[in-house]
C-alpha cells in the first residue's frame, strides 16, 4: 500500500513537472508581452472605459502587443521600414549612456536567437561562481594571446539575462552540446537534461 502511494505520488510529479514549466515560461512570456502595451491599454481601459479589471487588461494588452510586434516585423521586412528603423537605431546609438544600454543589449538578443554566425560559438563548462559548482557557458569572444575567452553564463528560466566573465583557456570544460540543448538545460532549471552533459559531471 505505502510503495503504491509513493508510485502515484511520483506518477504525479513527473506528470505535473514539465506542464508546471511550460505554464511558468508561458506566463512569464505573456506578461512580457503584454507589458508592452499595458500602460497605454490600462490608461483607456481605466478612464475611458471605466474597467479596471487587472485579467481584462492583461488579456487586451497581449493582443495589442502581439499586434504591435507583427507590424513592426512586418516594417522591418520592406524597405521603407528599414530605411525608418534604421534612423531611429542612428539616433540612439547617438545618445550617450542610452547607446551603451541599446548596442549591449542589441548584441545579446542577436546573440541568443542568431548564434551560428558567431565565430566562437561553443558551449563550456566553467567552475562558476566558485569552485565545485558548475555553470553552463557559451563562449563569445577568444583571447588567443591571453590564453583567455570571455563567456557568457545564462541564467534560469531567463537565459537572455546573465553573466560576462573572463576565464582562462585552461578552467574551462569544452563540451559538444549544441546551444540548443545547453538553453534547454537553463529554461528548464535542469530538468530538460542530457547524457552529454551528465558524462562531464561525473
Amino acid at each position: 500500500m505505502q510503495k503504491q502511494v509513493k508510485k502515484n505520488i511520483l506518477t504525479g510529479i513527473l506528470i505535473l513537472l514539465p506542464l508546471w514549466i511550460t505554464f511558468f515560461i508561458i506566463l512569464i512570456f505573456t506578461r512580457w508581452v503584454s507589458n508592452i502595451a499595458r500602460p497605454f491599454v490600462a490608461g483607456i481601459s481605466i478612464y475611458v472605459l471605466g474597467i479596471e479589471n487587472e485579467i481584462f487588461i492583461r488579456f487586451i494588452s497581449f493582443f495589442v502587443s502581439m499586434f504591435l510586434i507583427y507590424s513592426i516585423g512586418l516594417l522591418a521586412n520592406n524597405i521603407f521600414g528599414k530605411k525608418i528603423l534604421s534612423l531611429i537605431e542612428n539616433m540612439l546609438e547617438n545618445i550617450p549612456l542610452i547607446k551603451d544600454i541599446y548596442i549591449s543589449s542589441k548584441r545579446l538578443i542577436n546573440f541568443i536567437f542568431e548564434y551560428n554566425r558567431y565565430k566562437w560559438n561553443k558551449v563550456v563548462l566553467i567552475e562558476y561562481p566558485r569552485k565545485g559548482i558548475y555553470s553552463i557557458g557559451i563562449v563569445t569572444t577568444d583571447f588567443e594571446k591571453m590564453n583567455r575567452v570571455g563567456l557568457f553564463v545564462p541564467s534560469t528560466p531567463n537565459p537572455t539575462t546573465g553573466f560576462f566573465i573572463f576565464v582562462n583557456k585552461n578552467d574551462i570544460i569544452n563540451t559538444s552540446l549544441s546551444i540548443e540543448d545547453a538553453l534547454k538545460v537553463v529554461v528548464s532549471g535542469g530538468v530538460i537534461s542530457s547524457e552529454e552533459l551528465e558524462k562531464y559531471l561525473q
